[in-house]
């Protein structure tokens, strides 16, 4: 009976583990996004194999949370937040291309 309940333990845990994987959004994510690697350099040395990962990630956590029916019947501002993200990465990728 214990092996179950620790068995279902672990199952819950596991998919709250990935669920917030896909909604959290780190300082780390934002700084990349917003600055860069740094206020002084152009964007364009700032497109790097990190800014392109960032942005494919953020791709990512947008589409989870447009399907997701907790995130979207949930109070959370994290879609909110993901759009701003998004905005100001194509706001970055407009100037740089411009």
């Amino acid at each position: 009976m214990w092996q179950l309940v620790i068995f279902f333990e672990q199952v819950a845990e596991s998919k709250l583990a990935k669920f917030v994987e896909d909604i959290v959004i780190t300082p780390r994510m934002v700084d990349i996004i917003v600055e860069g690697e740094g206020k002084s350099k152009s964007f364009y040395s700032n497109v790097n194999e990190e800014y392109m990962r960032t942005l494919e990630i953020l791709s990512k956590k947008l589409k989870f949370v447009e399907v997701d029916l907790l995130v979207k019947t949930s109070k959370a501002d994290v879609q909110l937040e993901l759009e701003k993200l998004r905005q100001k990465a194509v706001s970055k990728v407009v100037k740089w291309c411009s």
